[in-house]
């Protein structure tokens, strides 16, 4: 049997067994048994005396009156004297008197409902002290960071305050939390996969990076490497700054910090997120219906961001890895005024590490560096490199007034690498220089419950630099590339009941610049582009109460006045609840951007950040459209559930450049498309102390350009199969994670062993049909570790363990083949 069948069937196995339901006796029970009974149902531990509890009658095993495990131990003390005390979160101490409790716990439940809000924040009023409900939506506390009353939060939830003295006089109570109306959002009351990710509707997910359950071989709370938990969410070359969402190429995508689009994800150039992971504690994913404010984009959209609440308290925090440093505030200047700061930087100019080096050698394999350095040629020439990054960033939010609030983002980014040739008194430098600038302004002000504006103008400021001197042909390449996006738009929203009504207007303006020079032969190219565009959104939220179903329609107009052509967009989404734990989802869109990347030559930039920002011109370039539907099924209960999805997409006004061909393709302008369609299969499961999760990805993903011959063959990022597995656990303060990835392998082009030699003179492989064979399947399995704790001056530590790769598989990322003279001059 093929390797991916045999991984449907167990996947499919699994899931199925997760639909075996536990009956419960009624009949009259030992207290043991009764016990023994709790531990079952709630995944805990009993400690008792074997006398106090031998031979104890219970009258009834479980009634409607008892709810939860607060009461039900109630009951038992009612009955039989027996006084329970938490010792951590499994472990409950019977005894036969009464002691001061060391830990506090309560549960939280969705008052529409009755389902737990697993991974809900709880925060301790007037002090940094915070943690977090578990699966069954309970949260635990030492007695002595109970100083104040308690704040518990959840996406599509209204805050939650819990007086101090409910928790203190009771034991583990149930409290309810109420929907919040304003948003009108279909929100997944539970998990999604592992703790910290909540599904919100179609094709769209929360993570909450502070909640998230380790993330196996992650450190720390890299949001773009979070996001490919996900399914049909993948990077086909293991870089954040390449994400493909549903067979999407990395410049179809809108990724943007606090609501501003960004034109740089990675630092390393891709391997880890740009984003401060202190600034970056919310995580949006959009495989579909984004909102109205993302634009252009034919794929997928991601918005990073943090919370806008005014800290209960001054705090600060910082942290120090194998590859970098950072530092973070957040300040609490007055009840109305909140400052965050974080900042970062590589150390590695100092103090040079194994994990730098494993780093740096896969970020600059197959480029002029080391291939430099693996010329012959080069043998007598020293060679020294120095590489550094960086990214510091905040947020000011200031609330005006109790119905006006603003805030202001900004965030600067840079990669620096130098690589220095030598031979004697000769020295030639080779540099890359990537930098981003990034602020914006936004304004909410709530005009009553009903009326609500927001208003926000952005600058994002993109370059990256390069200086190539070849050392014996002493030619020298300089090249640019440079973005200036300037965004803004107003947005009004009226919230009736069970009507949501949203209407937004955007003003953008783009420019972009691309110069190449070149000394030998003389050589000089610059072009700048600037591309204005208006749009309006107009959005309906229909969701009435007491009713199974809810749907969205939506219709965006774009207007281009440079090319004097407008397009008018729908967004259609439903929901059927069938019953309390299932549910059945559709949606339809179209989309296009004016914006995207493509690829002259694989030297440029040094090899490294082939890719170049562009614009269409409505003509030879016009504007990327794109369409969407797709299908999805959900089933949830407490500690188990599944979700179903399929979906199409066909893009079209494809340029090949943008495509990165390294076939006979590879200088060709053409305009295409593609089309995919694929079916995504998930689940997650707890077993005690274990959480497992899984996720398979079924897809096909063909191009086809009529210019060329054949006109149909597979995607460059066409993987056929994929599956994601995690096993995670938590034993006292210690998280745990293992997990693995299997995918198919990435199509390539075979040569037919013949060179030719093309109009400059140079030797080309010649190549068979496109894309029709496969690279070996890829595999990787990777562990994690987190140990916490917090010291008596409210002081948090933490320490961080991750291993990539555990079974040692050498995986081949990609292949390519180019012509040119062996060492007998023979070609």
């Amino acid at each position: 049997m093929p390797q991916h069948k045999a991984i449907r069937w167990v996947l499919i196995f699994w899931l199925w067994s997760g639909f075996n339901a536990m009956a419960q006796t009624t009949a009259p029970l030992t207290l043991s048994e009764y016990l023994k009974q709790l531990e079952f149902e709630y995944h805990i531990k009993f400690s008792y005396r074997p006398e106090d509890v031998d031979d104890q009658i219970v009258s009834i095993a479980i009634t409607d009156d008892l709810e939860g495990l607060g009461a039900k131990l109630d009951f038992i003390q009612s009955r039989t004297g027996l006084w329970a005390e938490q010792i951590d979160r499994r472990y409950i101490s019977l005894n036969r008197t009464k002691t001061p409790r060391t830990k506090y716990c309560g549960q939280i439940l969705a008052g529409a409902s009755d389902l737990p809000l697993s991974w809900a924040s709880v925060q301790v009023l007037g002090t940094p002290y915070g943690t977090l409900t578990d699966q069954n939506g309970t949260f635990f506390i030492e007695n002595t960071r109970l100083k104040g009353d308690l704040r518990i939060t959840y996406v599509g939830q209204k805050p939650l305050i819990v007086s101090a003295d409910s928790i203190k006089n009771n034991y583990c109570p149930i409290f309810y939390s109420q929907s919040d109306p304003t948003t009108l959002e279909t929100v997944s009351i539970g998990r999604f996969l592992t703790a910290g990710i909540i599904q919100r509707g179609q094709g769209n997910y929360s993570i909450n990076t502070e909640a998230f359950g380790l993330l196996p071989g992650q450190t720390q709370n890299d949001a773009l490497w979070f996001a490919q938990a996900l399914p049909g969410v993948q990077s086909a070359n293991e870089t954040v700054s390449t994400m493909n969402i549903r067979g999407g190429a990395n410049d179809e995508n809108n990724i943007s910090w606090e609501g501003i689009r960004m034109y740089q994800y990675g630092h390393f150039f891709g391997l880890i997120s740009a984003f401060n992971p202190f600034l970056s504690t919310k995580v949006e994913v959009f495989k579909a219906n984004a909102p109205g404010e993302f634009r252009n984009f034919v794929s997928g959209s991601m918005n990073i961001s943090s919370s806008d609440q005014i800290p209960e308290t001054t705090r600060f925090r910082y942290s120090v890895n194998l590859l970098d440093t950072q530092f973070a505030t957040e300040i609490k200047a007055n009840k109305r005024l909140g400052i965050k700061l974080a900042g970062r930087t590589s150390y590695n100019r100092w103090l040079p590490t194994p994990v730098y080096d494993s780093y740096f050698g896969r970020m600059f394999q197959d480029t002029e560096i080391t291939n430099n350095q693996s010329n012959s040629a080069y043998e007598p020439i020293d060679f020294n490199e120095q590489f550094y990054f960086l990214d510091f960033g905040g947020k000011i939010n200031y609330q005006l007034s109790q119905s006006t609030s603003v805030k202001l983002a900004f965030m600067a980014i840079e990669n620096h690498f130098e690589f220095t040739e030598a031979l004697g008194s000769i020295e030639k430098i080779n540099k890359l220089e990537q930098k981003s600038q990034v602020i914006g302004l936004f304004v909410d002000h709530q005009w009553s419950d009903r009326h609500k504006t927001t208003a926000k103008i952005s600058v994002n400021q993109y370059r990256i630099d390069a200086l190539n001197q070849e050392f014996f042909s002493n030619q020298t390449l300089k090249q640019d590339n440079k973005v200036l996006d300037l965004d803004t738009y107003i947005t009004h929203e009226l919230n009736l009941e069970g009507h949501k009504f949203k209407a937004t207007y955007n003003f953008n303006e783009i420019g972009i610049g691309n110069r190449q020079e070149v000394n030998t032969p003389l050589f000089f190219s610059s072009k700048k582009e600037v591309l204005r565009s208006h749009m309006m959104y107009l959005n309906w939220k229909f969701a009435p109460a007491k009713k199974p179903f809810n749907f969205s329609i939506a219709g965006r107009l774009s207007h281009y006045p440079k090319w004097n052509q407008t397009l008018a967009e729908p967004l259609l989404l439903g929901r059927y609840k069938l019953s309390k734990k299932q549910s059945l989802s559709i949606s339809y869109e179209q989309r296009h951007q004016a914006i995207g990347q493509r690829v002259d030559l694989q030297s440029d930039f040094l090899g490294i950040e082939k890719r170049r920002w562009a614009l269409a011109d409505g003509q030879t370039k016009p504007l990327r459209k794109g369409d969407q539907w797709s299908l999805s099924w959900q089933y949830q209960i407490m500690d188990f559930g599944v979700n179903a999805a399929v979906y199409h997409k066909n893009v079209t006004a494809l340029s090949a450049e943008s495509q990165l061909f390294q076939n006979q393709f590879q200088f060709q302008q053409a305009l295409g498309g593609y089309q995919t369609s694929g079916l995504e299969l998930s689940g997650q499961k707890t077993f005690g102390l274990f959480d497992l999760w899984m996720s398979y990805t079924w897809g096909q993903n063909n191009y086809n350009f009529e210019s060329f011959f054949p006109s149909e063959f597979p995607n460059n990022v066409d993987i056929s199969n994929q599956f994601k597995w995690a096993l995670n656990t938590t034993i006292n303060q210690i998280k745990l994670s293992l997990g693995g990835h299997w995918h198919s392998g990435l199509p390539y082009t075979e040569t037919t062993g013949i060179l030719n030699i093309n109009e400059l003179g140079a030797f080309v492989p010649d190549y068979q049909n496109p894309n029709e064979l496969r690279l070996m399947p890829y595999f990787r399995m990777d562990f994690a570790a987190e140990y916490r704790w917090w010291s008596k001056a409210n002081t948090e530590f933490k320490v961080n363990l991750g291993l990539l790769n555990l079974a040692d598989q050498k995986n081949i990322l990609s292949r390519r083949f180019k012509g040119g003279l062996d060492s007998s001059g023979s070609p």
